[in-house]
Parts: structure tokens; sequence; C-alpha cells
């Protein structure tokens, strides 16, 4: 006898039926599972582009059905196999729209990383120079209330000898000038 003979003889049609209905119901498990993951790795990858302006962080900038196994923790032929086919189509339709909208190549992500370089830099020259400007307006202000504080310093001792003048000479000596009349 084989071993194939040896394995019928100990399983009953109803047991082998049943094992293979299990089979069946795990493998569909399975898959459902590795969808729910390569659909929450494409919702993930889109937040990441989101919030790092339009550039994908990981792999170089590049997104890719690779990519996207390798995110959710499958072999990149699963996406073409008869029961993931369906899925890799919809992944490959993603990555399309994903293309049109932002890039997703390596080269189309260093051309977008040096345009945000130099946009960036421009902004820092732009806040150099306005830090600049509000130093030079602060000391020109500085300099201003310095003057202003002399002058006042001044006007007010000379207030005080015309008040000490005033006392020295006398009030009756004051007269008050009236309009002359027309």
């Amino acid at each position: 006898m084989t071993n194939d003979m040896k394995t019928k003889a100990k399983r009953s049609d109803a047991t082998r039926a049943l094992i293979q209905q299990k089979a069946l119901a795990q493998g569909s498990q399975r898959s459902d599972e590795v969808q729910a993951r390569v659909r929450a790795v494409m919702k993930s990858i889109e937040a990441e582009i989101a919030e790092n302006e339009g550039v994908y962080p990981h792999n170089e900038g590049a997104v890719s059905g690779a990519e996207v196994a390798r995110r959710a923790d499958i072999h990149p032929t699963t996406l073409y196999s008869k029961k993931q086919r369906e899925l890799g189509i919809e992944v490959g339709n993603w990555l399309k729209r994903l293309k049109a909208t932002e890039p997703i190549g390596r080269g189309a992500a260093k051309k977008k990383l040096v345009t945000r370089i130099a946009d960036w830099k421009q902004l820092f020259e732009n806040l150099k120079q306005s830090y600049r400007d509000t130093e030079l307006d602060l000391q020109q202000t500085q300099a201003d209330l310095a003057e202003s504080l002399k002058t006042i310093q001044l006007l007010r001792e000379e207030n005080a000898n015309l008040r000490a003048l005033l006392e020295k000479s006398g009030a009756e000596k004051i007269a008050v000038l009236r309009p002359k009349k027309t």
C-alpha cells in the first residue's frame, strides 16, 4: 500500500469533505486579511504623502505595488495570484490615480524635494531679512527713545530753573498782558 491509499483508508469521504471545507474557509479568511492589510497600507501611504507635502517619505519616494506588498507584509507576487488578482488590479489603479496627482517615483520625488528645499531656503532668507529689518527698526526706536528722554530731561531742568527764577523775582512783578483792542 502507498501513502495515498493509507490516508484514504483512514479518513471517510465526509471527513475529507469537512477538512476541505475548513481549508477553503481558512484560505478565504487569509485572503480577506490580506485584502484588509493592503487597503490599510494604501490609506496609510496616502496619509503619509499628505503629511509630507506630496512626497512619499520611504523608499526614496517611490511607491509601487512591491512597496505596497512589502508594507502589507506579503510577497509581491501575491497581488498576481488567482485569488488576489482583483486586489492587484485595485492596487494598480490606485497607483495610477496616485501618479496622476503626486510625484511618486524616485526622480519625481527628488525634483519635488529639491523644489521644497529651495522654497524653505527662500523662506529662511526672507525670515533672516525680516529679522534684520526688525532689529534695525528696534535700534532706531531705541535711539529715538533715548533722544526723547534726554530732551524731556532738559525741558524739566529748564522748567525747574524758570520756576526758581519766577519765585526769586516775586509774584508782584508779573503783569497780565491784555490783548490789544482793535
